[in-house]
């Protein structure tokens, strides 16, 4: 055990929970660029590639916010073969006090994004012994599987700004200050991104009502669940079916000063769309249903649309267990 205690104690003093500032200015166009949410890593030698039977070994996880949105009350498992190996209960260290077991295998933890006063989010690091057990009788070798698995929820921002032209047929005959046009964008420091925003006017007797088109997509490596289902979603029982590849949409429009929330589908008797992802992809439509006279010309203003979900993510490594004879 000694060994590995030491272990742990250097871990630990070099890999203190951090959240780094920059001397440079930090703007909202650095926070919200990338399309990673929380990486999840293996430390160094924690679990080892081999191990004796009978004897002790450390699992050091890395985990880091690398987006722009808070996690909280995060949800870690990690799955071993109960046969070969087990978690000593008491032995978790950690680089912060935002972790914590909830059962014997279940951990729980909070991590900040990025923001104005940090240019990367939280990271922290988790140690805890693994106590090995003897193999069959006869047996030289076994190989054991560990995985970790992370559930979360988290959150996707964009806004871009839009024209909204009320002369949809150019029958006035007068300059404008913009033109309607799709818009096309990357990340925005989250792994479920807005990709494309089409902007049509649809001719009312009044002026018109303004629908856009949004295009979202899953960038990140990992699984998209409903939200609110990350407890669940890291639990024994199977998520059910309905619940995965869903993300809730909300979109508004800013106008003098006032949020207007636009009508979003498909939905449940919402503002809110619920999307299911296909092959990683989903598009939303979102009108603004009491439309916009035409009196009011044609103006820029920004469109904002917020994606809430669960995401998870698995990493694992394969571990020899050796006979001691």
């Amino acid at each position: 055990m000694k060994w590995i205690v030491i272990i742990f104690l250097v871990v630990m003093a070099g890999c203190a929970k951090s959240s780094t500032v920059d001397t440079q200015t930090i703007t909202t166009k650095d926070i919200y660029t990338g399309s990673d949410g929380l990486l999840i890593s293996f430390l160094p030698n924690a679990p080892p590639d081999e191990v004796f039977e009978d004897s002790y070994a450390p699992l050091g996880l890395r985990i880091e916010n690398k987006g722009a949105y808070n996690i909280q009350q995060g949800n870690i498992v990690i799955a071993l073969e109960n046969d070969y190996m087990d978690l000593i209960q008491g032995s978790l260290q950690t680089s912060s006090n935002d972790a914590g077991f909830i059962d014997d295998r279940h951990l729980e933890f909070d991590l900040a994004g990025k923001g104005l006063s940090r240019s990367i989010g939280d990271q922290d690091i988790l140690t805890v012994n693994m106590k090995i057990h003897e193999l069959e009788t006869l047996s030289q070798t076994h190989d054991s599987n560990v995985a970790v698995t992370a559930c979360y929820e988290y959150l996707t921002f964009a806004t871009e700004t839009v024209c909204l032209d009320t002369d949809v047929y150019n029958v006035k005959n007068r300059a404008k200050g913009c033109t309607v046009a799709d818009v096309s964008l990357t990340d925005q420091g989250a792994p479920i991104a807005v990709t494309k925003i089409q902007t049509k006017m649809l001719p009312q007797d009044f002026g018109v009502v303004p629908q856009f088109i949004i295009s979202i997509e899953n960038k990140g490596s990992g699984l998209v669940f409903q939200p609110g289902k990350a407890e669940d979603a890291c639990s024994s029982e199977k998520l059910d079916y309905t619940s995965l590849n869903k993300v809730n949409v909300q979109a508004y429009l800013q106008r003098g000063g006032d949020t207007q929330l636009l009508q979003c589908s498909p939905s449940e008797g919402s503002e809110a769309a619920i999307a299911t992802l296909k092959d990683g992809s989903a598009t939303v439509r979102c009108v603004l249903e009491e439309g916009i006279s035409e009196q009011e010309g044609t103006f820029s203003t920004p469109l904002s649309i917020e994606i809430q979900y669960g995401y998870t993510t698995t990493i694992s490594k394969r571990v020899t267990i050796k006979a001691t004879v």
